[in-house]
């Protein structure tokens, strides 16, 4: 039911009505717009086309379709699954759709391993960016084998062209939700983040955007061509089918997602093993099975080589982590000792002298926690400081988010969420946070991203190959450190 608070909005395709802005903490929310037509008949498997024009007014008080996906209960963020038939629709949270100034939009690349997540979650909601005169836009798009498996006939890269198309929507549509379509900064984090670094590397997106926030993901969650199709086959051997979009079109959604889950999101190993190194070995060197493809056409190039490059030299970029990303998966590393840690560093690409300094630097921990900061290191960190380093001295500002958890969580990956969308009262923050989380540092990390997003820059110093400053998020002070990644970044000299 209508109501007059809600507000309505014209778009290229139709009248949109939002819901009560007295069930959104004060903001217009237009939810489950669809930027595209539904990914299915003809159009499976297949570039994303705009989404079809309708009569009337569409309500968009509820959210819309989630990508098939299985269910993963409890990650961390929560993530509802939301059935329908299109997944491809992006969520507007605005302050005042009325608004002639034209305000600075965010539009946010959720994460889940390119396997999981949604634009539903209470922990993406906009109200608080939309008090303070932001304009958020929430994708949805495809994942897993749907969204970047290669298959013979289909388009590849069907994920990054559902990113393309939502951002070319925000630039038709935006300024009718009172956004400046000359002043959007991407964001994601996780996988949203190395879909945000993956675009500074996309030639057709320049001028979508005009500012990256790359949080926990950055360049080096991308696959080769060649790589993914021997993973295609596999795929499709156990389908027992061939790999092709007509092969593929003709199983429906559940029995995609039922292999796809059976064979897992990251590889097991980077030479069949399934012991621990092998393992680390794997994830450290950018194992996820699905993800962008450097495909020559629409991704020429690895997405660090193009910012090493300079091509997306005029977009300011903030990238960062948090400071123990994944060290808790020591926790299921079991009894390691000093002969398996080493082989593990060394499987990853690590000289082996630097192994053992990596060892000595933290000779008081345990082998499992040390592999578990190495994987921090090798997942997270190092591939952060390479983006900083790339794209150093061209507007590019860092920063750690370093609060622990009083929950045994540490400063765990997506720990940070919350805090920088202000949404600390948002369902399973406290799991994660605890019951008392800090508004102090909320305040501090809201902030500095809205100032990136309204100006270009946060209120500490630019990350150059000289001073290499880093703003330290924490609680109860935040602060810069200049290089406080200096022995991590010798250390692991010959990761990406």
């Amino acid at each position: 039911m209508g109501g007059t608070d809600q507000a309505e909005v014209k778009t290229a395709a139709g009248v949109v009505q939002s819901a009560s802005p007295a069930d959104h903490g004060g903001a217009y929310a237009f939810l489950g717009v669809p930027y595209a037509d539904p990914p299915i008949g003809e159009h499976r498997l297949a570039a994303p086309v705009p989404a079809t024009a309708w009569n009337g007014v569409r309500c968009c008080e509820t959210y819309g379709a989630t990508a098939p996906q299985p269910a993963q209960g409890f990650t961390i963020i929560p993530e509802p699954i939301v059935a329908g038939d299109n997944c491809l629709n992006l969520n507007v949270f605005t302050p005042d759709p009325s608004s002639s100034a034209g305000l600075p939009v965010f539009v946010w690349i959720h994460g889940g391993g390119f396997v999981n997540g949604c634009n539903a979650s209470p922990w993406y909601h906009g109200r608080s960016f939309c008090r303070d005169g932001i304009v958020v836009v929430a994708v949805n798009y495809r994942l897993g084998i749907e969204g970047f498996l290669p298959l013979r006939g289909a388009p590849a890269n069907r994920a990054l062209l559902d990113w393309l198309l939502a951002l070319e929507w925000v630039q038709d549509n935006i300024s009718g939700f009172g956004g400046d379509p000359t002043t959007v900064t991407i964001g994601g984090q996780s996988a949203g983040g190395a879909a945000c670094a993956t675009l500074l590397a996309v030639p057709r997106a320049r001028g979508l955007f005009h500012g990256a926030i790359l949080m926990s993901g950055t360049a080096n969650y991308v696959r080769t061509v060649d790589d993914a199709s021997r993973f295609a086959e596999r795929v499709a051997n156990e389908l027992g089918t061939d790999p092709t979009q007509e092969a593929f079109s003709a199983i429906d959604d559940a029995k995609l997602v039922e292999v796809q889950q059976a064979l897992g999101g990251v590889r097991d190993s980077v030479d069949g093993g399934t012991d621990v190194a092998s393992r680390f070995a794997a994830m450290a060197t950018g194992g996820l099975r699905y993800g962008p493809l450097i495909d020559g056409d629409l991704l020429p190039e690895p997405p660090l080589d193009a910012l090493r490059s300079g091509g997306s030299r005029d977009v300011p970029v903030m990238v960062g982590t948090t400071a123990e990303e994944v060290d808790a998966l020591a926790n299921f590393a079991g009894d390691l000792d000093d002969a398996t840690l080493l082989d593990a560093l060394e499987r990853a690409g690590m000289a082996a002298t630097d192994a053992m300094d990596y060892r000595a630097a933290h000779s008081a921990e345990a082998p499992a926690r040390v592999l578990g900061r190495a994987m921090t290191d090798v997942m997270f960190r190092v591939p952060a400081v390479r983006v900083a380093e790339g794209h150093s001295g061209r507007s590019t500002f860092a920063y750690e988010s370093q609060w622990r958890s009083p929950t045994g969580f540490g400063a765990v990956h997506c720990l940070d969420v919350p805090f920088v969308f202000d949404v600390l009262d948002a369902p399973a923050v406290d799991v994660v946070a605890g019951d008392e989380p800090p508004r102090s540092l909320a305040d501090e990390m809201h902030g500095a991203w809205s100032q990136f997003i309204r100006d270009g820059a946060p209120a500490w110093t630019p990350y150059d190959s000289g001073d290499r400053v880093v703003m330290a998020f924490d609680a109860p002070a935040s602060g810069v450190i200049a290089d406080p990644h200096a022995n991590c970044r010798a250390r692991f000299r010959g990761f990406r």
